[in-house]
C-alpha cells in the first residue's frame, strides 16, 4: 500500500513556528488565484507564510508522520516490535498479520486476504488516497516480489539493474564477466584520480548498488562494500573495479533472490563470522557476517575492521567481537515477533585458535588490553551469560568466506548461492539440527 501525499497527513507541532518565503514569481500565481493574500504581499513581491503540515523538505516531517501513522496503526489493534518500530502485529483470527513500514510504503502480511483488505479499506477512510497490489506479483521499494504456491517467494531487481547499465556511458563496449571482483579488489587504487564529473557519476553508480545489494543481490556485496570506500577519491584502477561488478550484473541481470522456508530448521539461528587477516592495502582485516533461520538468509554484513591486528586469531577475534551485537539484535526482534522456542544463536567459526582463546578461560590472554577486553566480552557471552554456542566448521563450509574475500569459481557460486537462497548448506544444517535435538531429547527424558 502506498499512501499519497503522506506527510501533509501530520500537523507541525503547536510550539513549532516555521515560516516559509515563496518566490515572487509563485507568489503571483497565488495572488492571481486567491486576491485575498494580497494583503500579506511583501514590498519585494514576496509571500511569507506559515506552516501547519509536515511539509515536503523539513527535517521533522518524516518523523511527524511516522508518529501519525502509527498512533492510527496503534488504534487498530496493531503493536510495534520492541526492537524494530518498523514492524507491527495483529493478532487475528488465523494468526498474525505483520506490517512493514517504510516512509509512505507499507508491505502488508496475512495468511487471509479479508485481513488485508480490511487494513486498506481502514487506511483510505484515514488517508483517502492509497494505491494498493491485491496479488501474489507485486513490487515494494523496488522489487519485484512473486510469491508462489509452494509459499517460495522470489526478490527481483531487473529492471532496477537495467537502468543502472543503460546510464553507464561505456555500456555497449561493457564485458561480461562471471565474477564481480579479482583477488587485486583490495589491492592501493592507481591510475589519475577521476574528473569531478567522472567522479560523480562514480559516487552515484555505487550507490546504486550498495541499495541493490543489501536487498537481493548480495553476490556483490563485498565489492560494492570497497568501492563505498572509494567514492571520496576514485581513481582509474576503481572505475575498473566498478566497471566489473557491472560487466557481471550484465551477465546475471535475471538472477533472482530466493525466499524458501525449512520448517526443520526454526530452532535457532545459525551464523557464519569469517575474517580476512590484513587483506586491506592499510593493513586492516575484513569481517563478513551472515545469519540464517529456517535455512534462510535474513541478514549479511561486510565490512572493513577498524583496528590493525597482529595475526588471523586475533583478526577473527575482532570479528566475532564485533558482530554479537548485531546477533543479539536479530535473536530479539524475532523472539518480539513471536518465536519464543528460539535456542541461543550458533555461531560458525573455522580458526580454532580463536574458538579456543573465546572458550576456554585459562586458555591465556590476548596480546593487548583491547583485544583482551574483546576476548572477555565473547567469553562472556559463551560461557557465562550462555547468550550463544560457538562451534568450529571447516574453511570449505564457510559461507561468510564470500564475504571477505573475492573468490571465483566454484567456492564463490557454491557460497553465492546459499547467499541467494538457491541452496542451503545441508551438511551444516544437518549437523546443527542432530545436535539440537539430542540436546531436547535429553532434557525431555530428564523432565520424565
Amino acid at each position: 500500500a502506498d499512501i499519497g501525499g503522506a506527510y501533509l497527513n501530520a500537523y507541525l507541532d503547536d510550539a513549532d513556528e516555521v515560516f516559509m518565503e515563496i518566490s515572487r514569481e509563485i507568489a503571483e500565481i497565488l495572488f492571481e488565484a486567491m486576491q485575498e493574500l494580497q494583503v500579506y504581499k511583501t514590498e519585494d513581491g514576496k509571500l511569507i507564510v506559515k506552516i501547519e503540515k509536515a511539509l515536503y523538505g523539513l527535517v521533522q516531517s518524516a518523523a511527524l508522520w511516522f508518529e501519525t501513522l502509527t498512533k492510527f496503526l496503534k488504534s487498530l489493534g496493531f503493536v510495534p516490535n520492541e526492537f524494530n518500530p518498523c514492524v507491527m502485529n495483529k493478532q487475528v483470527d488465523n494468526g498474525t498479520m505483520t506490517i512493514v513500514l517504510y516512509v509512505d510504503d507499507i508491505l502488508i502480511m496475512s495468511e487471509n486476504m479479508n485481513d488485508i483488505k480490511w487494513l486498506v479499506v481502514e487506511l483510505e477512510r484515514e488517508y483517502g488516497e492509497v494505491a494498493v497490489e491485491l496479488s501474489n506479483k507485486f513490487t515494494y521499494l523496488g522489487m519485484g516480489m512473486t510469491v508462489k504456491p509452494n509459499h517460495t517467494i522470489e526478490l527481483s531487481m531487473q529492471n532496477y539493474i537495467e537502468n543502472i547499465l543503460d546510464s553507464t556511458d561505456e555500456y555497449k563496449n561493457l564485458k561480461k564477466y562471471t565474477t564481480p571482483a579479482t583477488p587485486k579488489l583490495f589491492e592501493r587504487p592507481t591510475g589519475e584520480l577521476l574528473k569531478p564529473k567522472e567522479k560523480k557519476k562514480f559516487h552515484t553508480t555505487v550507490a546504486q548498488l550498495l541499495y541493490l545489494c543489501k536487498r537481493t543481490r548480495p553476490d556483490i556485496q563485498l565489492a560494492t562494500l570497497f568501492l563505498c570506500t572509494r567514492v571520496s577519491e576514485p581513481r582509474e584502477s576503481d572505475r575498473i573495479k566498478l566497471h566489473r561488478v557491472l560487466g557481471y550484473l550484465k551477465l546475471t541481470r535475471k538472477k533472482k533472490r530466493i525466499i524458501r522456508c525449512d520448517e526443520s530448521m526454526l530452532t535457532r539461528l545459525l551464523v557464519f563470522i569469517d575474517a580476512a587477516f590484513a587483506i586491506h592495502y592499510d593493513g586492516k582485516g575484513h569481517t563478513g557476517l551472515v545469519i540464517m533461520y529456517a535455512g534462510v538468509v535474513i541478514d549479511t554484513y561486510c565490512g572493513k575492521q577498524k583496528i590493525a591486528t597482529k595475526d588471523s586469531t586475533e583478526s577473527e577475534l575482532v570479528g566475532v567481537s564485533d558482530m554479537l551485537v548485531r546477533i543479539e539484535k536479530v535473536n530479539d526482534f524475532l523472539r518480539a515477533q513471536g518465536i519464543k522456542h528460539l535456542s541461543v544463536p550458533l555461531i560458525l567459526q573455522d580458526n580454532t585458535s580463536t574458538i579456543t582463546l573465546v572458550t576456554q578461560k585459562e586458555s591465556g590472554k590476548a596480546r593487548t588490553k583491547h583485544l583482551e577486553a574483546r576476548r572477555a566480552v565473547v567469553y562472556e557471552n559463551v560461557q557465562e551469560r550462555k547468550m550463544s554456542e560457538i562451534r568450529h566448521v571447516g574453511t570449505k563450509h564457510m559461507v561468510a568466506d564470500v564475504l571477505t574475500k573475492a573468490l571465483g569459481g566454484e567456492s564463490f557460486y557454491g557460497f553465492t548461492n546459499i547467499l541467494m537462497g538457491w541452496t542451503v548448506p545441508m551438511l551444516t544444517l544437518m549437523k546443527m539440527q542432530s545436535k539440537e535435538q539430542d540436546k531436547r531429547s535429553a532434557e525431555t527424558a530428564g523432565v520424565r
